[in-house]
């Protein structure tokens, strides 16, 4: 899949179904951009500012962790970024285009098309296979059937779990159910995948394999923000906003260390395991050994 006018992808980009129109080399404009936001919840007769002017962008390309603790505001601002929910006063810009001036039909079809989510708790629907998980996005989409299957099996391959795409989540341990949901979240071929808490329920050689795959999406060419209570977690991306009490506190790249997050993702039929050996996900395989995985 490419987006129109973009350059022939590289073979990695090819392969993981990635535009290389994303990328945030040499682009200006930005993908995000989020200007004196507000988000107030009214509770009774109390008003709750959970944002409270809120200013930065990301360009596309960026690997970006916005981190907090609980109550500070970062989901919120993640579901803002995501389309399901509105500020209460300010400008969001995605893509260019102000998210103010949308209906709730524009807003699905920009969140759908433009968006990939992964979720602390999978979501995954529990009678469905994992082939059928990854499809779900497309069901609002204009591709064909035929196209979107083919690319479903192509991600659940390139996630590591071409051999598993009939089992359903009760078969699968918890760092294969979120193989599934990248894989879903990029069936669509989305500019943004955002991450909410992805490790949150993985343990910690598990929680390394999903960081290093998402490290990888983001050097195919998908801009990826990943909101986190966890430092650990956070130093995995490229800049780092912290926020607290609904406030940006600090932002700030993150300098990439020797051993950085590998190579490019990369799929394909057949083939052995890609292990990166970096800081976040060391010795982690990319289409990971479908037996022993246990976490």
């Amino acid at each position: 899949m490419t987006v129109s006018g973009a350059t022939t992808p590289s073979p990695a980009e090819a392969s993981a179904g990635v535009s290389p129109d994303v990328h945030g080399g040499g682009h200006a404009e930005a993908l995000i951009e989020v200007r004196d936001v507000w988000r107030t919840f009214t509770q009774g007769d109390l008003a709750v500012d959970v944002l409270r002017g809120v200013t930065f962008s990301i360009r596309p390309g960026e690997f970006v962790a916005i981190q907090g603790t609980s109550g500070s505001g970062k989901s919120t601002l993640l579901h803002i970024l995501g389309l399901l929910d509105r500020p209460s006063s300010g400008v969001y810009r995605l893509a260019g285009e102000d998210t103010s001036t949308l209906d709730d039909d524009a807003l699905s079809h920009r969140r759908n098309s433009l968006t990939g989510f992964v979720f602390q708790n999978f979501y995954l629907i529990p009678y469905a296979t994992a082939l059928e998980n990854v499809l779900l996005p497309g069901m609002y989409a204009d591709t064909p059937l035929r196209q979107l299957r083919q690319r479903a099996a192509e991600l659940l391959d390139i996630v590591g779990l071409g051999d598993r795409m009939d089992f359903t989540p009760a078969r699968l341990s918890g760092g294969q159910q979120q193989r599934v949901a990248l894989a879903r979240a990029l069936l669509n071929d989305p500019a943004l995948v955002l991450a909410d808490e992805p490790t949150g329920q993985l343990d910690s050689a598990t929680s390394a394999e999903i960081l290093a795959l998402l490290g990888r999406i983001n050097k195919a060419g998908k801009t990826v923000v990943v909101v986190t209570h966890d430092a650990a977690t956070a130093a995995c991306a490229r800049r780092r906003i912290f926020i607290r009490d609904g406030v940006i506190e600090s932002d700030a790249p993150i300098t990439p260390t020797a051993q950085d997050m590998g190579t490019p993702l990369k799929g394909g039929a057949g083939g052995a395991g890609e292990a990166a050996s970096d800081s976040c996900g060391a010795e982690a395989s990319v289409r990971g050994s479908a037996a022993g995985e246990s976490a």
